[in-house]
């Protein structure tokens, strides 16, 4: 999978993040893009970032808080998923 990196650099060292396309975000939390889209309208799940033009990205940690429930509008659509 290809994703998007970002790199920071500081005084204690570098910092990587991860960036996600909505296809790649949908694939991880294994929704649709669909589904990925709803949640951004409802504002369940909105992504953290947008390139300059405008297109919007999820990152590595958003997708891992979705997987462990920190969105709790999300985790419900999840489980019901997985029933």
């Amino acid at each position: 999978m290809c994703y998007y990196v970002i790199y920071w650099h500081s005084l204690n060292g570098e910092f990587t993040v991860k960036f996600y396309t909505p296809e790649q975000a949908a694939e991880e939390l294994g929704v649709s893009k669909r589904t990925l889209i709803r949640w951004r309208v409802e504002g369940k799940f909105v992504p953290e970032s947008k390139t300059a033009g405008g297109h919007s990205r999820y990152s590595e940690e958003q997708l891992e808080r979705a997987k462990h429930g920190e969105y709790e509008n999300v985790e419900t659509d999840l489980e019901g998923l997985m029933q």
